[in-house]
């Protein structure tokens, strides 16, 4: 059975797509405003499904329930993992005009990473991302009902939106090389031959095939040095000269950008959002239709609990629909970026007996690294009925900051 899913796989290795291992579908642990994540999976696993059948992505998707027993026959392929960051679900009131509206916002990051070897053992090295968010809202005639019920429905239509569409786009983007790798050895080590040239990182794995099958080597970047199991070493040493195989993201740009920081210094602003989780909800906006302007974004680490490890790495630890826990690692961003909300203010413009004219605007500013932080001022407008009509500001300056990050982020350096 060994055998015939080794020649299987490489097979696949010499004339179909490179391979990606979907792993399911995680949430940051402990956070308990996510909800249950299970409800995800079996949409996703079928939408990726039809995908892989049809063919219709840059790369072949092996659900993890397959690849369990043959993950160290595929040199190590890159994993993929779908990550919840955001889930709001708010009911509003309008007793004047008689309405009740609902409001969801959704949002993920599909992380694309490898497992590698570190001082304390394994860690899911994160690669790249794609941050994905948006949010609906329904208005229906007034009522005091629990519209719990109501918070599903919406999620899905949401969720299949995200991934359907907006991730499928943005995918294309996202290319994976399956490199060969040279390995030669002294009587004492091995080493990967040009290793800093192909772009393999510390840690990254190197598969070799074996005459009883296949096994993996992990690189030391400091010197080229390759560790594993002293079986492996010994016939690789025994050999002098050898092959591996290792796989790396290519078409996607090392000029990383995440969201490190959202702040709110207007007094008027803070008091507007006290009860909304805007700033988390900024950073995923934002980052989103970075992502969408063609840039390499990492996940937003503001709004999550994240540490950092002895090297510098910022860690979090994820939950996956069954359970498991499993700690995430991902290098520095080159592009730190710090948004903020810097005012909010409102006003009539024009008016007569029976409609006013308002304008709404909102400041936000941004800077990265060592760079002048910008501000920028967004503006829009809305009619209201005099006397009749019932205005919560918070939903338009929700929605003014909502269409204002995409011309924000597609503005540019």
């Amino acid at each position: 059975m060994r055998l015939v899913l080794f020649i299987l796989l490489f097979v696949a290795f010499c004339f179909s797509k490179p391979l990606v291992v979907y792993t399911g579908v995680y949430s940051v642990r402990g956070d308990k405003d996510l909800g249950k994540i299970d409800t995800f999976v079996p949409m996703f696993y079928e939408i990726f499904a039809k995908w892989q059948n049809n063919s219709a992505l840059p790369f072949d998707i092996m659900f993890e329930t397959d690849a369990e027993a043959t993950k160290h026959l595929a040199s190590d392929p890159i994993s993929m993992a779908i990550l919840l960051t955001r889930n709001d679900f708010e009911v509003e009131h309008f007793k004047n005009i008689g309405v009740t509206k609902t409001v969801a916002n959704l949002g993920f990051s599909v992380l694309f990473y490898q497992t590698r070897k570190s001082e304390n053992g394994s860690v899911n090295t994160i690669l790249a991302s794609v941050p994905l968010n948006s949010y609906m809202t329904n208005e229906k005639k007034l009522t005091t009902d629990n519209l719990e019920a109501e918070r599903p429905q919406m999620i899905k239509i949401l969720a299949k939106e995200l991934i359907q569409n907006r991730f499928k786009q943005r995918v294309s983007k996202i290319s994976i090389e399956e490199m060969k790798v040279k390995i030669s050895c002294t009587e004492t080590s091995c080493f990967a031959e040009n290793y800093k040239k192909l772009g393999l990182e510390d840690g990254q794995s190197i598969s070799i095939s074996l005459p009883d099958g296949s096994d993996d080597v992990f690189l030391n970047a400091k010197d080229g040095s390759l560790i594993g199991e002293e079986p492996t070493l010994s016939m690789l040493k025994k050999n002098g000269q050898s092959e591996g195989v290792s796989c790396n993201l290519r078409g996607y740009s090392e000029d990383t950008w995440q969201v490190v920081s959202v702040d709110i210094t207007s007094k008027k602003a803070s008091k507007l959002f006290a009860k909304e989780p805007i700033k988390a909800q900024f950073a995923q906006w934002y980052s989103d239709f970075l992502s969408g302007a063609g840039k390499a974004v990492l996940p937003p680490i503001s709004g999550v609990e994240w540490s950092q490890n002895s090297m510098g790495h910022t860690e979090m630890v994820l939950a996956r629909a069954d359970g498991e826990i499993q700690t995430f690692s991902m290098a520095p961003a080159r592009y730190k970026v710090s948004l903020g909300i810097s005012g909010v203010g409102s006003g009539v413009v024009e008016k007569n007996q029976v409609n006013e004219i308002w304008a709404y605007k909102i400041w936000l500013t941004r800077k990265w690294n060592n760079r002048k932080e910008e501000e920028v001022e967004y503006t829009t407008s809305k009619k209201v009925v005099v006397a009749s009509q019932e205005v919560h500001e918070v939903d338009i300056f929700r929605d003014l900051l909502h269409v204002s990050s995409k011309k924000f982020a597609e503005k540019g350096e």
